[in-house]
């Protein structure tokens, strides 16, 4: 997984980290910008290395981002069927079933 940066880039909400269920209530834009998510994103994070998991969870609650994680493909399936989400974001190589 690889993340990239850019200080242009303004749009993007921003927030500090919840503890417990990961949660964007509240949060608003980065600094000086005045925007706030009307209603955070859910996101389904599908990812199988523990390291990238949690930094991928760090950033999404920095984003004000609701989330939920599948360690594979096959439980990925599953809570896609069962939840709604705005946004799946899935590692490529898992076991089990490929992103």
């Amino acid at each position: 997984m690889s993340v990239a940066f850019s200080d242009t880039n303004s749009d993007l909400p921003n927030s500090s980290a919840n503890g417990g269920k990961q949660s964007g209530l509240g949060t608003t834009g980065p600094p000086g910008t005045g925007d706030e998510w009307c209603t955070p994103p859910r996101v389904l994070l599908v990812e199988d290395d523990a390291i990238c998991r949690k930094l991928s969870g760090k950033l999404l609650s920095i984003f004000g981002c609701t989330f939920d994680v599948a360690q594979d493909g096959l439980a990925a399936v599953k809570a896609v069927n069962s939840g709604q989400y705005d946004v799946v974001l899935m590692d490529i190589v898992m076991p089990r079933m490929d992103g």
